[in-house]
């Protein structure tokens, strides 16, 4: 379980009610989605959710754009079990602390980050779950979000190629700053993926 995590925040908490900014901490914590991210978080959620035709899809939103936001939301309002893959230890704190200030929980399943748990949600790093597709598979899991996804090779042979195959994901939702495919194949220790 993430309690540690959680222990860090309500630290964080009470240093800021000691300080006097909690309210101003609470107030940038309630995410709500600006109006250039509702139609993205829209289309995300209705492919997220779709039954029938699904194939791969994108979302190009350039940097600033707020990615983590943007897959906060959309997380908390898909209620089934999600992964969400991140390239490295930096962008899944980011991305997790959006997700649990949208008022969720969810796991971490990383070996950077010293977390080795599956949940209804949980974010990862390919590296820590590239063996772990059976796994995913029998939990149920069919649905997975990719942030930085240009960084993801499409052959079947890299670490996500294998993954999804055992995993039988069929819903993959990646978002990129990048509208192109870079040859910078590396998880977050340096491996080729």
């Amino acid at each position: 379980m993430c309690r540690d995590f959680y222990c860090l925040f309500l630290g964080y908490c009470n240093r800021l009610i000691t300080t006097g900014t909690l309210g101003a901490f609470l107030f940038y914590t309630m995410i709500t989605l600006r109006p250039n991210q509702v139609e993205p978080h829209k289309l995300a959620v209705d492919f997220l959710s779709k039954t029938k035709g699904i194939k791969p899809s994108i979302i190009v939103a350039p940097t600033a754009f707020g990615k983590s936001v943007l897959i906060a939301k959309v997380a908390s309002d898909i209620k089934d079990k999600l992964l969400i893959l991140q390239p490295s230890k930096e962008l899944l704190e980011q991305n997790f602390a959006k997700y649990i200030a949208c008022g969720e929980y969810a796991e971490i399943y990383s070996a950077s980050f010293g977390k080795k748990n599956i949940g209804e949600t949980t974010f990862a790093t390919i590296g820590s779950i590239k063996n772990l597709g059976g796994i995913f598979k029998e939990m149920g899991f069919t649905k997975m979000i990719i942030d930085e996804a240009h960084l993801y090779p499409r052959n079947s042979n890299s670490m996500i190629g294998k993954f999804l195959e055992e995993s039988g994901i069929t819903h993959v939702l990646g978002l990129t700053a990048t509208p192109f495919k870079l040859q910078q194949n590396y998880d977050e220790f340096s491996n080729v993926f």
